[in-house]
This record gives structure tokens, C-alpha cells and sequence, in this order.
């Protein structure tokens, strides 16, 4: 008969295998972590060993030191390992709650070895460790989809005071303010965009429908070229100064906040587009886009050098404040509560953690824990620190401005 054991703080191997049927939309490679596997009789020997004085065998080592010991069958742990596969892809969405229940009907020493398995795979509940493992996981899709479309990704950013920029990310975090900009044609760039939404691991990362915003090298420079026409008057011109001390530092008032001062350029170069969808377009997500790569934080850049120069030189990446990332050094309530979080975390007993990796899972699918649920100040900020960038969009827009509280 054999047994299987599960020693904690031992890494697990990780034998990914991808189970994509070429008839069937792609899914995310599948996580199909072994444990250890030893027959009773080679734990007995192991253990005479150990008290005679022999080298002792690790699992020994691990019973001596009072590490957990799971003794589970492969039917178990198949079981676990399957639970987590199913709830691995964006696909699961209409289907990931019924797995999620079935976590509250494990056996004790099920759920320790479920809940090993998705720390092995997602390095919590080290914070640093999830957000290394959510950029590589996305470095490694992108340049997946690069491949299977034929296309190559220029440069790929993000806003630097969201979770991951903070290095306080939780698992299954969605990307504030991603942007990407590709080189192919526009059936190459869909191409792209199935392959990622196909492949990533929502249990790591969620790719929601806006993030990443996508942008093809072409209509990239078409758009700055545009703006720097636009903008190339003597009324913004006699304002870079202002446009400059409003990227770097706080300029509003208690008249008029921040995300209107500081949004100046924005909302001027928006007033010269009547259509909505060009204003979303242009003086909101590009802006966005273009700032990640000035000051946010970077994951792939593979722009050329004349590209480089055309972009820095442009208008938008002079001036464009839509995100104000430059100057926010505060920390919001639901990053600063994830401080000690991993200590807090191996306090916890068996079915709390569960109900915690539950929540995360919940929250990647878009369903985050209320203010006033067990861990939802994780999720929630305490003031609404999302209004000034409401207020902004509604301005742009030229819509009713109406607070969301």
C-alpha cells in the first residue's frame, strides 16, 4: 500500500501539462503538483534508520522536526488537484462557485494539502512572491500569444501604485491601467488578444475585458501624430509649464481637487474631440498607456529607438496626468490592511485559510468581498479614493458628475 505526504514549507514539483483541445477554445495550462510518494515499508527503514544513528530519510527529518505529515490517497488528492484546475481559467466563470463549495466538503487533511497546492502555485502567502509570480505568469502569455499570432509586443506597463506596483498584490489581482502596444495587423492583434484570454490562470492573475487596453504600433503613431496637431497652439503651449508641475506634484485646492487641476491637459485635449468614443480613446486609455510607460512600471519594452524618440517627443507623454501616479505615495486602506498579512495567515487554522483562498478566488472572478465581510477590508478602501478618477471621466464626457456613495 502506499502513502502520500505532504511535509509544509516543502516545495512541490510542478508538472504543468497543457490539456488544449484544437477543437475547443484554448485553456490555461493545467497545475498537477506531485507529492512525494514512498511505500510503507521504505518509511519504516527510513525510520529505523533514523534511530540507529543512519543519515535519516527526508520524511523522517520532517516527522522529527513536527512538520505536517498528510497521508492522503491518490483518489484525494486527484480530487483537490482537480478543484483547483477547474477554477483556473476565465472560462469557469458560470461554473467556479460549485467548485468553491466543494472545498467546505473536504476532509481536514484534504484541505491542508489543497490549500499547499495553491501556495505552491501562487507564492502567497508571501506578497512579494504572488506579484513575481503574476508578472513572470503574464510575461510568459504574452509572449505566448506573441508567438501563436505572429505579432511582437513593443511594450507592455502598468500603473505603479496598484497592488502589483506595490508589491502587495493578492492572488488572482486584476492589472490597473495595463497597456500594450503590438506590432501586426489588426487580425494578428485579435489573434493576440484570444490566445491571452485563453491562456492566462485566473487563480494568478485576472485579465478582466478592459485591461489590457490594446494598441497596434501603426494606430499608436497615428494617434500621437494627431495630437501633437492638436495640441501645437498657442493655448497649450503657453501652459506646458503648468501641465509639467501638475504631473510631478499636487496642485489642487479645495475648490477645485486635484483630479481637476492635475487633469488640465486631459480635459483640454478631450474638448477637441466631440465624439464619447474618441474621447475615451484618446485623452483617456492612450493617455493611460503612455503614462505606464513614463512613469509606471514596465514589463516588457521592446520599443526601437526611433519609436522611442517619437513617443517621448510626443505631446501626450510630455503632459498626459490621467492617472496622477507620479506624485501618490499614500497607500490606500486595502493595500496597507494586507501589511502582516502572512503572518496573520499562518495564525490561522485550517478552515479559515480556506475560507480566505475562497475569497480570493471569488474576488478574481469580480465578485469581492463586501466592506463588512470577514476579509473584506483586504478589497475595500475605507474612503472612496476611485471618485476623483469617476469625476474626471464623467468631466471628460461632459456628463452629470454623481457621487457613487
Amino acid at each position: 500500500m502506499q502513502i502520500q505526504r505532504l511535509a509544509a514549507q516543502t516545495p512541490l514539483k510542478r508538472n504543468f501539462k497543457n490539456t488544449q483541445n484544437q477543437q475547443q477554445p484554448q485553456k490555461p495550462e493545467k497545475f498537477d503538483a506531485k507529492p512525494y510518494i514512498c511505500g510503507a515499508g521504505v518509511l519504516a527503514s527510513a525510520a529505523i534508520g533514523y534511530f540507529i544513528g543512519k543519515k535519516p530519510a527526508k520524511i523522517v527529518e520532517k516527522i522529527v522536526n513536527k512538520e505536517t505529515l498528510l497521508l492522503l490517497s491518490e483518489q484525494s488528492a486527484q480530487k483537490c488537484k482537480n478543484i483547483l484546475n477547474n477554477m483556473s481559467s476565465h472560462f469557469a466563470a458560470n461554473t467556479y462557485k460549485s467548485e468553491l463549495e466543494k472545498l467546505n466538503t473536504l476532509t481536514q487533511d484534504e484541505k491542508k494539502y489543497f490549500i499547499k497546492l495553491y501556495e505552491e502555485k501562487t507564492g502567497f502567502p508571501n506578497l512579494e512572491k504572488v506579484t513575481d509570480n503574476i508578472k513572470e505568469h503574464i510575461k510568459s502569455v504574452l509572449n505566448k500569444a506573441a508567438e501563436q499570432s505572429g505579432t511582437k509586443v513593443v511594450f507592455s506597463a502598468y500603473d505603479k501604485n496598484c497592488s502589483i506596483g506595490r508589491k502587495l498584490a493578492l492572488p488572482g489581482t486584476d492589472i490597473d491601467e495595463w497597456g500594450l502596444v503590438i506590432d501586426g495587423t489588426q487580425e494578428q492583434i485579435n489573434k493576440f488578444k484570444e490566445v491571452l484570454y485563453s491562456s492566462y490562470d485566473q487563480n494568478i492573475v485576472n485579465i478582466i475585458c478592459d485591461h489590457p487596453k490594446v494598441y497596434s504600433l501603426e494606430e499608436l503613431k497615428n494617434y500621437l501624430n494627431k495630437i501633437d496637431e492638436i495640441t501645437n497652439t498657442p493655448e497649450f503651449q503657453s501652459k506646458t509649464q503648468q501641465f509639467v508641475k501638475n504631473i510631478n506634484e499636487y496642485t489642487g485646492s479645495k475648490e477645485k481637487p486635484e483630479y481637476i487641476t492635475n487633469t488640465t491637459y486631459n480635459i483640454m485635449l478631450a474638448d477637441k474631440f466631440p465624439e464619447e468614443e474618441s474621447k475615451i480613446r484618446i485623452a483617456l486609455d492612450l493617455s493611460s498607456t503612455i503614462e505606464t510607460l513614463r512613469d509606471g512600471e514596465t514589463l516588457i519594452n521592446n520599443l526601437s529607438e526611433t519609436d522611442k524618440a517619437l513617443i517621448e517627443n510626443s505631446s501626450l507623454y510630455k503632459y498626459g496626468n490621467f492617472l496622477q501616479q507620479k506624485w501618490r505615495n499614500s497607500l490606500k486602506s486595502k493595500h496597507a490592511a494586507r501589511i502582516g498579512l502572512d503572518k496573520k495567515y499562518n495564525e490561522y487554522n485550517t478552515d479559515k485559510k480556506i475560507r480566505l483562498i475562497q475569497s480570493f478566488i471569488d474576488a478574481s472572478f469580480n465578485n469581492k468581498p463586501t466592506k463588512e465581510s470577514e476579509f473584506g477590508s483586504l478589497y475595500n478602501n475605507i474612503q472612496n479614493t476611485d471618485q476623483g478618477i469617476l469625476d474626471t471621466v464623467s468631466r471628460l464626457l461632459q456628463k452629470e458628475v454623481k457621487s457613487p456613495i
